[in-house]
């Protein structure tokens, strides 16, 4: 036989009565009241600066799952795996990990805290319940390898005001000796992921030994709010206007993508002109195309 081919082996279905899980739901910053998660309305009050709390309840019968998947008289154990992905890259992290122990039915609830200021556009919780170690001896059909998936599901939740804000961090500068210490903020973006999802190629970095800065800012003063917004809008168009692969892209930008939202902002400045023609006059006055494009953040 092959050694190179897959043999499938039997799994759990979603209606599983040896194994089943209940909706994911949000808990309150206080622990005091928990809401379900909706795909379709997403994630009402999710703040960067607030952890995003989540559970969800899980009920197994450890004997009865390795009837259902023919391990009796093995010692399988069994372990719940929580998977974060977030944003169009998708960048996966490891949440949690439970090993099931004992063989009497239980029931468990879980907890996860989630760091907002490493999420955007939208979250997915995936879950999985996998064989914790290596099994021998079992029929053919039946799940052997550590870490076979043996029942999986996932949800996705959009989170609110994702398609108009990008992450922000706070750190303290003065541990990053790229950043000079006593500035306010930092753009860390990529000018050369314009067709990646904005909120992947971009991420505003705040100084935490600048707390008063950070204060105006979750106090939303408008002044400052729209300074520091124009500032970030002027520096992504202007340094993407120099780039050839910017104002004449081999293909179009994907949609929420670097390049079409700087594309979007240029395009509010100078409704009627070509990307190209923008350039020119940004070598003859920069200046004035840069006071042009800061101006457009009073209707952002």
């Amino acid at each position: 036989m092959r050694k190179d081919i897959v043999l499938p082996f039997r799994t759990l279905s979603d209606t599983s009565p040896c194994f089943s899980a209940g909706d994911w739901y949000a808990i309150s910053k206080d622990h005091t009241e928990t809401s379900y998660l909706d795909p379709l309305q997403g994630i009402k009050e999710w703040s960067y600066n607030t952890p995003l709390n989540t559970g969800r309840e899980f009920t197994i019968d450890p004997e009865a799952v390795r009837s259902a998947l023919a391990l009796e008289g093995t010692h399988a154990n069994f372990e719940i795996l929580v998977i974060l992905k977030t944003g169009d890259i998708g960048n996966r992290s490891l949440l949690k990990k439970i090993k099931i122990r004992g063989k009497e039915p239980q029931k468990l609830e879980i907890e996860v805290k989630l760091d907002s200021r490493s999420l955007c556009q939208h979250i997915t919780l995936l879950t999985s319940l996998v064989l914790a170690d290596n099994v021998d001896g079992p029929s053919a059909w039946s799940p052997n390898c550590k870490g076979s998936r043996i029942w999986e599901d996932d949800i996705s939740i959009p989170i609110e005001g994702s398609a108009g804000r990008f992450p922000m961090r706070d750190i303290d500068f003065h541990d990053h000796h790229r950043l000079p210490a006593d500035a306010d903020w930092h753009l860390d973006w990529q000018p050369a992921l314009t067709h990646y999802s904005f909120n992947s190629a971009v991420t505003l970095l705040l100084n935490s030994a600048r707390p008063d800065f950070l204060q105006r800012l979750q106090e939303e003063d408008e002044i400052l709010t729209r300074t520091l917004m124009s500032d970030i809008v002027c520096e992504i168009t202007t340094h993407l206007l120099l780039q050839d692969s910017f104002t004449e892209p081999d293909e179009p930008f994907p949609h929420g993508s670097l390049g079409e939202v700087a594309t979007s902002w240029i395009q509010q400045a100078f409704p009627i002109d070509s990307l190209i023609s923008i350039r020119e006059r940004y070598f003859q006055s920069p200046n004035l195309v840069s006071t042009k494009l800061r101006g457009i953040t009073a209707h952002l």
